[in-house]
């Protein structure tokens, strides 16, 4: 049996050869079921006492569903004229292969995509690899769940590669990069899209907040100037900024507004859930959290929100204003990593500044 993405309720999915891409059963609760999750990479891990092919299955429908949601949205700007080729960057491009005779043929995107969802659907239909009395089991099971999500994952990359302007316009990518993520996510945890697709992809995928890497040269000499700068440890230490460059990898540096900052909390413990210290460590990426407040609440931020990279402080802001970042009194637009409303914001401020 299947089980729903709700980890205290286990729901019997009875009817699978229904229409699956109708709008009825495309409504999905994938942003109420992240935010009741404490954080994303909790929300894919297998739930206690539940069958880990259940769960692959329950969750590989959903995904299916909401791809379909997504596609909606922009199917009618994706047509044979606008999208001759199924192509997810200027140099990948994909054939479907024919069942028939074994030869791959070369669509329009709109063709392509309309026989992966008649394919998948067929897929979730039959009662061998998806049964409904019993939990799924076996290596083709695995083999299909992976190939299943392999072109779902093709038609987001398509998407954000062909159509992310038409989502905008929409007003839907918000939702569309809540449905990715979580898709991401899932299929990283339990390793169903090998890596070298997510590279290959990723220049498709660059408009998703996941992926994108903004990319500013900051200026040697302003470097120069900087090294010399002086940060605080949480216990007063002080350090040159220069000596947390790494000469030998990347370091990665997240200047914070300051730490009573919910949306910087929200952002700090969000980033900090999605790349491990073993992940940063094997992509020799170092990763460094800068604030601007005292020393000693540094430890408050590195427990609240889960932290395990150094964390320095920068009282006087002078790093802070060599690289040109001012404080203002604008809000800014949403972001899908802030939980936290503005009262509550203000309100947590309060809270943790007097405590």
């Amino acid at each position: 049996m299947f089980i729903s993405r709700r980890r205290d309720t286990l729901v019997q999915q009875k009817r699978w050869s229904e229409d699956l891409t109708s709008p009825d059963h495309m409504m999905i609760s994938l942003e109420t079921y992240i935010e009741e999750a404490k954080l994303i990479h909790e929300a894919v891990k297998v739930p206690p006492k539940t069958d880990l092919n259940d769960w692959l299955a329950s969750n590989t429908v959903d995904f299916y569903r909401a791809m379909n949601m997504c596609y909606h949205v922009i199917s009618k700007h994706c047509t044979q004229a606008s999208c001759p080729y199924m192509n997810t960057g200027p140099r990948i491009h994909y054939a479907w292969q024919n069942g028939s005779n074994g030869k791959y043929d070369i669509l329009p995107a709109p063709d392509y995509v309309d026989k992966v969802v008649i394919w998948i659907s067929e897929q979730l239909e039959n009662h061998e690899l998806f049964p409904q009395d019993r939990s799924p089991s076996g290596e083709e099971f695995t083999s299909m769940i992976k190939k299943i999500v392999g072109r779902i994952f093709r038609v987001y990359a398509h998407i954000y590669y062909a159509h992310f302007d038409h989502v905008q316009a929409s007003g839907a990518e918000s939702h569309l990069n809540t449905c990715f993520h979580h898709f991401f996510y899932f299929v990283k945890e339990f390793d169903l899209i090998k890596e070298r697709q997510f590279l290959e992809l990723a220049e498709a995928t660059s408009s998703s907040p996941l992926l994108s890497i903004q990319n500013t040269t900051v200026p040697a000499t302003d470097l120069h100037d900087v090294s010399s700068m002086v940060l605080y440890s949480e216990k007063g230490a002080l350090i040159p900024f220069g000596s947390i460059l790494h000469p030998s990898s990347r370091t990665l540096v997240i200047f914070i507004r300051h730490f009573f900052c919910s949306m910087c909390q929200d952002y700090t413990r969000t980033f900090c859930s999605l790349l491990s210290e073993k992940d940063a460590r094997e992509a020799n990426v170092g990763v460094v959290i800068i604030g601007c407040g005292a020393p000693s609440l540094i430890p408050f931020y590195a427990k609240l929100t889960s932290c395990p990279f150094p964390i320095y402080t920068n009282p006087s802001s002078s790093i802070y204003k060599k690289f040109s970042m001012y404080r203002n009194l604008r809000i800014g637009p949403s972001a899908d990593y802030a939980k936290t409303s503005i009262a509550r914001t203000l309100g947590n401020y309060v809270k943790q500044a007097y405590k």
